[in-house]
C-alpha cells in the first residue's frame, strides 16, 4: 500500500488529537502543518516547525503531498476545501464542508472537474441535520461519507454514496 503524504490543516486541540492518531498510522506520513495563526508555531517541536506553513498552497509547493486533512472551525471549511482541491489534493474535511448551500454546490461543481480526487466529509453528530441534507446531493463515486472517521470505536460505521 502506498503511504499517503498529508498536510494537516489546523492546530487547535481537536485537530492535534486527530494528528496524533494519524501519526501513529504507518499508512500516513505527515509532510506539512498549516495554520493561519503564526503564533501556533511557538508550541511546535523543532521537527514540526520545519514543516509549518501559512497556507495549503504554500505547503503543497514545498512538500508535494497527496492529501489534506482539514480540522479548523467550520466557517473556514469552504475556503480551505476549495484551496485543497485546487492544489490537487485528496481532501478530508470534518464537520460540514459548508454552512451555505450555494457554496456547497460550488464545491461539488468544482469537484466534478477533479474526478481523480477524493473528497471526504467527516460526519460529526453536532452537524447531523446539515450532513443529512448534503448527503442527499452527493452522487459522485469519488465523494465518500464517513461517520466520524477517527472516533475510537471497535466498529466503524462507514457508508459510501
Amino acid at each position: 500500500m502506498k503511504i499517503i503524504r498529508f498536510i494537516h490543516v489546523g492546530l487547535g486541540n481537536y485537530s492535534i488529537q486527530r494528528l496524533e492518531i494519524l501519526k501513529k498510522n504507518k499508512n500516513f506520513q505527515l509532510v506539512g502543518l498549516v495554520d493561519i495563526d503564526n503564533n501556533k508555531i511557538k508550541s511546535l517541536s523543532a521537527e514540526h516547525k520545519k514543516i509549518f506553513f501559512s497556507s495549503i498552497s504554500i505547503a503543497q509547493k514545498k512538500v508535494r503531498a497527496d492529501a489534506a486533512f482539514i480540522y479548523v472551525s467550520a466557517d473556514k471549511h469552504t475556503k480551505l476545501v476549495k484551496e485543497s482541491l485546487k492544489n490537487n489534493l485528496h481532501t478530508l474535511c470534518v464537520k460540514p464542508i459548508s454552512f451555505c448551500f450555494q457554496e456547497f454546490k460550488q464545491i461539488m461543481k468544482f469537484k466534478e472537474k477533479k474526478k481523480n480526487l477524493t473528497l471526504v466529509q467527516g460526519q460529526n453528530n453536532q452537524w447531523n441535520d446539515a450532513s443529512i441534507e448534503m448527503k442527499k446531493i452527493i452522487n459522485n463515486k469519488n465523494i465518500f461519507w464517513f461517520n466520524d472517521l477517527f472516533r475510537s470505536r471497535s466498529k466503524q460505521n462507514y457508508t459510501s454514496n
